[in-house]
């Protein structure tokens, strides 16, 4: 018998590509010594050092914010944002600010804005894929993504298994449990994140969380332009066997499993590409 499968949609590019998605993290090294701190580093640094402190706008921190909300799939399609009051007062931003994002989030085709009383900002529903469209990265640049995601998941599944909590185990068993009546793309990928996400935030490592989350959207922005189909039934045994490990306390085997998935996934997307690239 043939597994599930689901197709997987294109999520419309965000302007120019960007870098790991857009997601800058910047080191500040700061050097407090009366001689202005290493003459050794200083000098490997040369002239790059810029002593200027740029201060982005508040919209495009709200933009970059909403943004990476959508691409984890934290907001599914078709799913509004809060009132305008309600939404600006969470994000700590004012409502002026809040528009101009959305309106640079509506540019780029990740949400439409309706007007009146039962209007709002509604995250967009992709367009079908189209098999004739050429992978957005060359292989080596996505091989690079799987092959980091592969260090650092495992990783995360370890830390999780040995801080498991009964609030974290319940949102992984959800997230497994409704992998098994997901139809649609919209509902796999939201609980696919859903589960990667919280073994990562279970690890209690701020920067691994970064690093997952980043992983995830530098590798689905380029994948979500493919037309191929997503095994459900797979995906979900695989993530029974993690979450059974992670349970059971087991951090080396929850390692090796999250590990096997991944290395799973990691063939399965290199077919994938091998089709798009030497059609």
């Amino acid at each position: 018998m043939r597994e599930a499968v689901v197709r997987r949609p294109v999520r419309p590019t965000t302007g120019g590509r960007r870098s790991g998605s857009g997601l800058i993290m910047v080191w500040i090294l700061d050097h407090k010594t009366s001689r202005g701190g290493d003459p050794v580093l200083r000098n490997r640094l040369g002239d790059v050092a810029d002593p200027q402190v740029r201060v982005p706008a508040a919209y495009s921190v709200v933009v970059e914010r909403l943004r990476r909300d959508i691409m984890l799939s934290r907001v599914s399609p078709g799913e509004r944002f809060p009132p305008e009051r309600e939404h600006a007062e969470r994000l700590g931003v004012s409502r002026v600010t809040l528009r101009e994002a959305l309106r640079v989030l509506e540019g780029e085709g990740l949400i439409e804005v309706r007007r009146g009383v039962h209007g709002g900002s509604i995250v967009t529903t992709p367009p079908a894929a189209d098999g004739r469209v050429p992978p957005l990265v060359p292989w080596s640049e996505l091989q690079g993504l799987l092959e980091l995601r592969a260090c650092i998941e495992p990783l995360a599944a370890r830390r999780a298994a040995e801080r498991l909590t009964d609030e974290g185990f319940a949102g992984l068993d959800r997230a497994v449990q409704g992998l098994g009546t997901a139809t649609d793309i919209g509902t796999f990928r939201a609980l696919d994140s859903a589960f990667h996400l919280l073994i990562a935030e279970m690890a209690d490592l701020p920067l691994l969380l970064t690093a997952v989350e980043a992983t995830r959207i530098a590798m689905f922005e380029p994948l979500d332009r493919l037309d191929f189909d997503v095994a459900l039934a797979s995906t979900q045994r695989a993530h029974r066997r993690v979450l059974a490990a992670i349970a059971e306390g087991n951090a080396k085997l929850a390692e090796r499993r999250m590990a096997a998935h991944l290395a799973d996934s990691g063939r399965e997307i290199a077919e994938v590409y091998a089709r798009f690239t030497e059609a």
